[in-house]
């Protein structure tokens, strides 16, 4: 990440004091831009998509460590859907 003309431009990573990557994000003139990633301790993935420095949408997803995406409304938090649906998951197992 730099300044041009004094406004933050490119790709920001924060990590923690371990070494652990904790947030992604994209500056284009001083705002956010694309993808906002925050990745929490138990391995999940908060994505929120920025344009001009505002969210895009009402909702963000969680993604966690086995792929399955949760949608949430932003005002309160809600879950909105989630994929796999819970009836849709199944475990294989192979001899």
């Amino acid at each position: 990440m730099y300044y041009s003309n004094g406004h933050l431009e490119g790709e920001y990573k924060q990590y923690d004091e371990t070494g652990e990557l904790r947030l992604e994000a994209f500056y284009f003139s001083g705002n956010l831009s694309g993808l906002h990633k925050t990745y929490q301790e138990d391995g999940s993935c908060r994505i929120v998509e920025y344009d001009s420095g505002l969210p895009i949408h009402d909702w963000y997803l969680l993604a966690d460590q086995q792929g399955n995406m949760l949608k949430f409304r932003s005002a309160d938090n809600s879950l909105i859907w989630e994929t796999p649906a819970i009836a849709e998951r199944f475990t294989d197992y192979r001899d």
